[in-house]
């Protein structure tokens, strides 16, 4: 049986306890009577079942939209595709809501964008080879696909997999995301039920035509590897991937113990450790009885029981030229591709009315370009024209803060984006911040907490959690806070701060089967910089490749590019500062090497 609910049932302010009791052992048999198998179909419902045919998905020129609390789906295909995308994605949040403790659902808005044609799509693709994408901002989650028929349903499953799970407070093994991706990409629904774990036959193929990477290969790659970016080698590593997934969730020999596999993950066992606990043998050996497995025809697939729903109507509405236009840029802006949402903003401001949505967008660009004279008279004029944005007030906050304004002003605008839209995560937890720094530590738990819950992967928001809690005299709640960070940590330093935030509360015999910490081939070692410089940090800019350091030097804005994060030295570095998040930063004091094709090298915090 799927276990993913395990995974799920991590995101902080869902009890631990249940999942310990919650799972047994799990036949085929009694899935269909399992009530809590409904999480099961929750991952993967997004659209399932929408094949089109004939010219419903064909382009259009003007661009639809259909609303609901906490979902937008847009599209320039016609009225059918996106009532069609809207009432699947509305099933979909039902079913995960009433699977999940209290009906919880993701904490951040979904915006889907549907492109019907190439035009739009080849300017907003992350890759040539891609055909959908997942983008987290800091007000609401993106989905963006080309649609061009069934088999671009698979690509929207598996973007809505990742969505899910980037709620979820557990780092997962590169293999196991997009294994467990790929493994819901194939759902299909119909007569009140739905199918997991069709074949995926491209798969199939390619793992019967290329060579199989061995074990230490296979579980050693990230994102960084060449097997996950490189278009003649992410093949073989994605079919695997499926196909692992697959045996474990439906072989009878793996099936009943995976949910001690996600579990021994939760409590921070190193990957290899917690799966040899699970399953009884070593991960080299489950790889031989892959093979074993995909030759011998294996691949089954499961039934689960939908439960009933009532169908809520869409109202279609045809957007305006403006909005369209706003749409698009947004997402560029999202996506690191400045230049081309700049020249978008400049066509909306020269041919119609300017707008406090416009206007923040315009003052977001002009802070990511270090014009912040430039940028405060837009975001002023968003102000004044009543803006509902939390980036308005938020990016207003920071300007504030780097102009030395009083802090009762910056605070007060940082409350008003949470008043907007109390889900910004980086407002409560600078909020928070802000709060522990005047001994407010109660106030500082309370908006830590909404931080933590609505972006669980952020170490530093953990830490800073962990160490509220610690001088509130509440250590078990510091404690669990602490291992949260640990079970978040992806990197050396992560862990680093992680354990910082453990010795707190004077919990220093750390677990013996912690996540090790990451071995760097030779071949990987870091270039090193010619040149240095000191300054504030002021803006984290995420880019479409890479990122990009802006540093307050002595007055004057300079930028520095970073080409592959997992390639900079990181020295010094204190806890809650290892780890950005796109946007405004705090102005910690750093110093950067750099070569002379300004690519940052190191950062060593001051």
């Amino acid at each position: 049986m799927v276990y993913i609910v395990a995974i799920i049932k991590t995101m902080p302010g869902l009890p631990r306890g249940p999942i310990e009791t919650f799972y047994g052992t799990y036949t085929e048999s009694t899935v269909k009577n399992a009530a809590r198998t409904r999480l099961v179909i929750a991952l993967g419902m997004v659209l399932t079942g929408v094949v089109l045919s004939g010219n419903l998905y064909a382009a259009n020129r003007k661009w639809v939209v259909a609303k609901a609390p906490g979902v937008e789906i847009y599209t320039n295909g016609n009225e059918g595709l996106c009532h069609r995308v809207f009432n699947q994605f509305q099933q979909a949040r039902r079913v995960f809501q009433s699977a999940v403790a209290g009906g919880q659902d993701v904490p951040l808005a979904v915006r889907v964008i549907v492109f019907a044609d190439d035009e739009d799509w080849k300017a907003v693709r992350p890759a040539v080879s891609s055909s959908g994408f997942f983008q987290s901002g800091p007000e609401r989650d993106y989905i963006a696909l080309r649609y061009s028929g069934e088999q671009s349903d698979r690509i929207l499953f598996h973007e809505y997999v990742h969505l899910v799970l980037n709620h979820s407070s557990v780092v997962l093994p590169t293999w196991l995301e997009e294994g467990t991706a790929e493994f819901y990409s194939t759902l299909e629904t119909g007569d009140g039920e739905v199918r997991i774990g069709l074949p995926i036959q491209p798969h199939l193929a390619t793992l019967a035509n290329q060579t199989w990477l061995g074990a230490d290969a296979f579980r050693g790659i990230n994102h960084a590897s060449p097997y996950y970016n490189e278009v003649e080698k992410v093949g073989i590593f994605y079919a695997q991937s499926w196909a692992l997934v697959h045996m474990l969730n439906l072989s009878p020999r793996y099936r009943d113990n995976l949910p001690r596999f996600l579990l021994g993950l939760a409590d921070n066992k190193s990957p290899e450790v917690a799966f040899e606990a699970a399953f009884g043998e070593k991960f080299d050996a489950t790889l031989i009885a892959l093979r074993d497995y995909v030759r011998g025809n294996r691949l089954g697939n499961i039934s689960v029981e939908l439960p009933p729903s009532e169908r809520t109507a869409a109202q279609v509405e045809t957007i305006t030229p403006s909005a369209a236009l706003l749409l698009r840029a947004d997402l560029f802006a999202q996506t690191g591709r400045t230049q081309t949402a700049e020249a978008l903003y400049q066509r909306i401001v020269k041919d119609f009315e300017p707008n406090a949505e416009i206007e923040t967008a315009l003052g977001s660009l002009a802070l990511k370009q270090g014009h912040d004279g430039e940028a405060r008279r837009h975001l002023e004029r968003a102000i004044s024209l009543g803006s509902k944005e939390g980036a308005t007030y938020f990016e207003y906050a920071m300007l504030l803060r780097d102009a030395k304004a009083p802090r009762e002003e910056v605070d007060a605008a940082l409350r008003q984006a949470v008043e907007m839209n109390p889900n910004f995560a980086e407002a409560q937890f600078l909020l928070g911040l802000r709060a522990s720094e005047r001994q407010a530590f109660a106030e500082s738990v309370g908006h830590l907490k909404i931080a933590v819950r609505i972006l669980p992967r952020q170490v530093y928001f953990w830490h800073a959690l962990a160490y509220s809690y610690h001088k509130l005299g509440e250590d078990a709640q510091s404690r669990d806070a602490a291992y949260h960070a640990l079970n978040a940590a992806g990197t050396e330093q992560e862990q680093e701060m992680a354990r910082a935030a453990l010795r707190l509360t004077g919990d220093v015999a750390l677990p013996s089967s912690t996540k090790p910490a990451v071995s760097v081939p030779p071949s990987w070692e870091n270039k090193r910089g010619e040149h240095r410089a000191e300054g504030k940090l002021t803006r984290f800019e995420c880019l479409a490749e890479g990122a990009r350091l802006w540093l307050d030097i002595k007055g004057e804005k300079k930028s520095f590019d970073i080409i592959d994060p997992n390639h900079i030295a990181i020295r010094n570095g204190p806890a809650g500062s290892l780890q950005f998040t796109c946007g405004p930063q705090s102005g910690v004091a750093i110093a950067v090497e750099y070569t002379a094709a300004n690519e940052v090298t190191a950062i060593e915090y001051r």
